[in-house]
């Protein structure tokens, strides 16, 4: 049991969190503000600080990196969605759920 769950956990994670920044809060802002740029940087930043809580607990040079990458993922994530003609998301969770996969066979 608990083995399962710690190969789901970071394919879940990635499901949830596309879900909600980039399903439902990019698309509302950009309706709402009716700018896609505004809407990728607020809740790229909003996807970053949703992961500060790494750096809050090891605040170093490291964390601030996982930081910055956080708000990249996320930025070109809501990029890729609305340049690439293919790309959903769907395939924004697809690719972090792998990133989560790697990162969390590498770390633990």
């Amino acid at each position: 049991m608990v083995y399962s769950s710690v190969l789901t956990f970071p394919y879940f994670v990635a499901l949830v969190e596309d879900i909600i920044f980039r399903g439902y809060l990019y698309k509302k802002m950009k309706d709402i503000k009716n700018s896609m740029w505004l809407a990728i940087i607020v809740t790229s930043l909003m996807f970053a600080l949703f992961h500060i809580y790494s750096f809050l607990a090891d605040s170093t040079p490291t964390n601030a990196l996982y930081m910055s990458a956080a708000f990249i993922f996320a930025a070109v994530s809501c990029l890729g969605m609305e340049k690439i003609k293919h790309c959903t998301l769907l395939s924004v969770i697809i690719a972090h759920a792998l990133h989560n996969g790697i990162m969390y066979g590498i770390l633990f």
